[in-house]
């Protein structure tokens, strides 16, 4: 599966964004290392969401960009629950 350019140009922003939130986060120092670790932790995870968020309309577009066979074959190749009890399976 290769990776269109538009598909290529949404990762790096995406990485981009990602680096200068780590770099905010380091360059303005804490009174702890407790809290940095809080902060480096937190503001990727706020970035996720709204990434998430702002991603959710154009899911059909993001699917064209990023999936392909590999997608389809990984939903084919999860093995089935049904060797769990009858309250706890899926199938």
């Amino acid at each position: 599966m290769s990776l269109s350019r538009n598909g290529a140009l949404l990762v790096v922003m995406i990485a981009l964004l990602y680096a200068a939130v780590a770099l905010s986060v380091v360059s303005t120092p804490s009174l702890s290392t407790f809290t940095t670790a809080i902060r480096l932790a937190a503001l990727p995870g706020l970035l996720s969401l709204s990434i998430a968020t702002i991603m959710t309309p154009f899911l059909p577009e993001i699917y064209r960009l990023f999936a392909g066979r590999s997608l389809r074959y990984t939903i084919f190749l999860r093995p089935p629950d049904c060797s769990l009890p009858p309250s706890t399976r899926y199938c």
